[in-house]
């Protein structure tokens, strides 16, 4: 597999689970998806309870930007800000519209290069609230009662060095 292609398939993955995910899911104090006029902005690490890939331990949203904290990097995943309201518009189309909409972004990841791959994940802040997830018609894709937490800490990620993922001002820190 070429660079370009695997690329390709990363960029396919992480925006078909943002988009994906992000239309499917119910939280459970909003019960509309994501508009170009208000995207998803969590700011808040979703605990993956098997609605994604098992490599991905939290999730959290900013804006058009997730962020998927794995065990061993983090993804980074950029979908462009007009693809909200395409994706909004070919739900009203009718059958087929939803095929016809081209998702165009970046994903880049952030290796821990040299790191203690077993470090434990820890998480704080747990959510009084929480999200359901029944994507497709796949029972074993859903999941419910999934909380977030407003951070992720990896303990001795390095000797004497944690790794913690929080929210600043609407923002990953």
């Amino acid at each position: 597999m070429t660079l370009s292609q695997a690329l390709g398939r990363s960029l396919g993955l992480c925006a078909a689970a943002m988009i994906g995910s992000a239309l499917s899911a119910q939280h459970a104090d909003h019960a509309h998806g994501p508009s170009a006029n208000e995207p998803v902005m969590h700011g808040e690490y979703v605990e993956n309870k098997g609605q994604w890939a098992a490599q991905i331990l939290y999730r959290a949203d900013f804006g058009v930007v997730a962020l998927f904290a794995e065990r061993d990097r983090l993804v980074f995943s950029k979908i462009d800000e007009a693809v909200l309201e395409r994706v909004h518009d070919a739900q009203h189309e009718g059958p087929g519209a939803m095929e016809q909409v081209r998702v165009n972004g970046h994903a880049w990841y952030a290796w821990f290069e040299g790191a203690n791959l077993n470090a434990e994940v820890t998480r704080e802040g747990r959510s009084s609230d929480y999200f359901n997830y029944f994507i497709g018609n796949d029972a074993s894709k859903w999941a419910s009662d999934v909380r977030h937490f407003e951070e992720v800490r990896y303990r001795e990620l390095w000797p004497g060095v944690d790794l913690r993922l929080h929210d600043e001002a609407g923002g990953f820190k």
